[in-house]
């Protein structure tokens, strides 16, 4: 009996300590945020454009151990059997509907740039280079849900967003050498329908 407990708490103790594991570069594998982890930031999404895409719900977090960067993206009500682009753009603000510079009613994409400036890291299936992995985002089930997991080298991600920009013209933007990521400072946007893939959804302000 003494041998059999012994073999319980063992057991039990490998699987305690495997709950503690992070991803290892594997799209969407599933990993367990620990809110103590030094770096880690929680926030909400809010809808930019309720009128056209209804009420969405859902969440993310971002955190830093070690020499990795982790990002997940759960949404939980949004438009359903959608392609879903999430990026993390420079801006510390979401816009609002007072942004609205053309008196339509609407937040478009266009203006999300202007107030809440260009994409800095796309959340897609390899985050160690913006320019890589775009063909792939999360697609929403029948009723609006998916769940995203992806992590990233921070020296790899640093080398590419620190690199020269060659693509001026384009809504991706770099940062200088030598310039914190600064996660804090950022917003995440999530964009898409069926009816139009560049449509802002949801904003959540990293805090």
């Amino acid at each position: 009996m003494v041998r059999f407990s012994f073999c319980i708490y063992f057991l039990l103790g490998i699987l305690s300590c495997g709950k503690q594991k992070f991803p290892n570069y594997e799209p969407q594998q599933i990993v367990e945020w620990k809110e103590e982890e030094e770096g880690a930031y929680r926030t909400s999404f809010k809808a930019l454009n309720p009128s056209l895409t209804g009420r969405i719900k859902g969440h993310a977090v971002l955190w830093k151990r070690s020499s990795q960067f982790y990002a997940r993206v759960v949404l939980l009500k949004g438009p359903s059997n959608s392609r879903i682009q999430q990026y993390i753009h420079l801006g510390s603000r979401c816009p609002t509907l007072k942004d609205d510079l053309n008196g339509d009613h609407t937040i478009d994409f266009s203006e999300v740039l202007f107030h809440t400036g260009k994409i800095l890291i796309p959340l897609d299936s390899v985050l160690n280079y913006q320019q890589r992995g775009s063909d792939w985002f999360p697609v929403s089930d029948d009723v609006g849900s998916y769940y995203y997991s992806q992590a990233a080298n921070i020296k790899l991600l640093m080398e590419d967003l620190t690199a020269d920009d060659e693509d001026l013209s384009d809504h991706v933007v770099k940062i200088v050498v030598g310039e914190s990521l600064n996660i804090r400072n950022r917003t995440i946007i999530l964009y898409g329908s069926t009816s139009d893939p560049l449509i802002p959804l949801a904003c959540a302000e990293i805090d």
